[in-house]
């Protein structure tokens, strides 16, 4: 009881001590459910806690709910066993096992609907939801975030940021505000990030509310809102250093690195960038590594490092269960490339690859950015007429988010374009556009058959 009430005063290292002399007290009981159903209680309130002291992929996370799902064996998988499983499949999940956490959250939704958990069916939805976007599956994502924002009732539910470490609502709607920039709609978006850091100033959870800014934070770098990226990660610091987390605390070094990287402070940037890596991977996270190693090859880019940013994005290309960034992932590669002559083929096939997996993936964002790289390599090579019609196509398929850096800038190079080419035809539908495809280089490293964990891609096929 006291371990509980200090882990609810956000007390965490008072709590994990409490939980701690609990289990040094069962030595002292006889052996029996009594005894089991005790430690199985303490072990769950200390993975939880630990969460947040320690990281979800820490190992002493694990090591709590390794034994408390031992004890829901051993006791016939009482109705406790569902916390459990759901920590388990946080700890997966941010572990890098994408695709085991995707199988257990997929049980404790089941679970938690034959037994009419409401608050385990939201943060299983979120859980799922979240593994589904790393997996560059965006409309099932989105399902599963919007049943969060959709079953959620404030008054209701306000207690589950304790019971699940974070509240689920705020970490779906600010998840599914990725989900929708991915999709092409930023400014619908931008609201649910607004959204989500509203209801979190409401319930005034320290652990959602850090949360909360790192996620936003992360969104104002997907949008390149730089100094609106800094400046929530820098609150976001704040709040993980008042609460000691850890985790977030490495998180939010990497957001700040790569906005200063961004702003100009491009030497700083890199070393901060570097730093939180670091530090987020003693935590015995994997989860988002491939993204902020992009991120980092992405400010050794703007320094023109090459050797440096393609080591960084090689390290990157090692998490085969994470594919959402992929299509950056190429398209950095190419870029770097670039910077020394004699690369073109081999970065037209990389930007080939970026832009039929956004497509494939459905993520009309990085289907532009893959799109205006592209068209501006194919305009070096005087193909201007082919780069516009590939650019004009992705650009027409938004219908909101015009004033945003990506879509001002495809506007800008699209008029650019038109300058630089004697006659330009009405394009209408589909552009029929002849298309000199280079053939693939086999020392290019090729996206994983398991992509999307649904079906095999081959970004040469036909």
């Amino acid at each position: 009881q006291a371990g509980n009430r200090a882990y609810r005063m956000s007390a965490y290292q008072e709590a994990i001590g409490h939980f701690a002399q609990g289990l040094e007290l069962l030595g002292d009981l006889l052996q029996g459910p009594e005894r089991l159903q005790l430690e199985l209680g303490l072990q769950t309130s200390l993975g939880t806690t630990r969460i947040a002291t320690h990281g979800y992929a820490s190992p002493e996370v694990e090591q709590s709910y390794a034994r408390a799902r031992e004890l829901c064996a051993i006791l016939g998988d009482p109705p406790e066993v569902i916390p459990v499983l759901f920590g388990l499949c946080m700890y997966h999940m941010v572990h890098g096992d994408i695709e085991k956490g995707l199988a257990e959250g997929e049980r404790v939704l089941a679970l938690a609907q034959q037994g009419a958990d409401i608050g385990y069916v939201l943060g299983s939805h979120f859980l799922l939801g979240a593994i589904l976007l790393y997996q560059a599956d965006l409309e099932r994502s989105r399902w599963h975030l919007e049943q969060v924002a959709s079953l959620y009732d404030e008054d209701r539910d306000r207690e589950l940021a304790y019971l699940q470490g974070h509240d689920p609502a705020v970490v779906s709607l600010l998840y599914l505000s990725w989900v929708l920039w991915f999709q092409g709609y930023p400014e619908q978006a931008t609201a649910k990030m607004e959204a989500g850091l509203r209801l979190a100033e409401a319930l005034n959870h320290p652990h959602t509310s850090t949360l909360a800014a790192f996620f936003a934070s992360t969104f104002h770098q997907l949008t390149r809102r730089w100094p609106q990226c800094q400046a929530e990660a820098e609150r976001a610091l704040g709040l993980a250093g008042r609460g000691q987390f850890p985790f977030w605390q490495a998180g939010c070094t990497m957001l700040r690195g790569s906005a200063l990287a961004q702003q100009g402070r491009v030497d700083e940037g890199i070393a901060v960038l570097q730093e939180g890596l670091a530090r987020w991977e003693a935590t015995g996270s994997q989860l988002a590594l491939p993204y902020f190693r992009a991120r980092l090859a992405e400010a050794f880019l703007i320094t023109g490092s090459k050797e440096q940013g393609l080591e960084a994005l090689e390290q990157s290309f090692s998490h085969t269960q994470e594919v959402w960034w992929f299509a950056e992932q190429y398209r950095i590669r190419a870029e770097l490339l670039l910077l020394e002559a004699g690369s073109e083929a081999e970065a037209e096939i990389l930007l080939r690859t970026a832009l039929k997996l956004a497509r494939s993936q459905k993520s009309r964002s990085l289907e532009l950015r893959a799109a205006m790289s592209l068209a501006r390599l194919l305009r070096q090579q005087g193909r201007v007429t082919e780069g516009r019609a590939l650019l004009a196509r992705s650009y027409a398929s938004f219908t909101e988010g015009f004033d945003t850096a990506d879509l001002q800038e495809a506007k800008e190079l699209l008029d650019a374009l038109v300058e630089t080419e004697p006659f330009v035809p009405r394009l209408s539908g589909e552009c029929q556009v002849p298309r000199r495809e280079p053939a693939a280089d086999p020392s290019i490293p090729q996206p994983s058959a398991r992509i999307q964990g649904v079906r095999s891609f081959s970004p040469f096929a036909p």
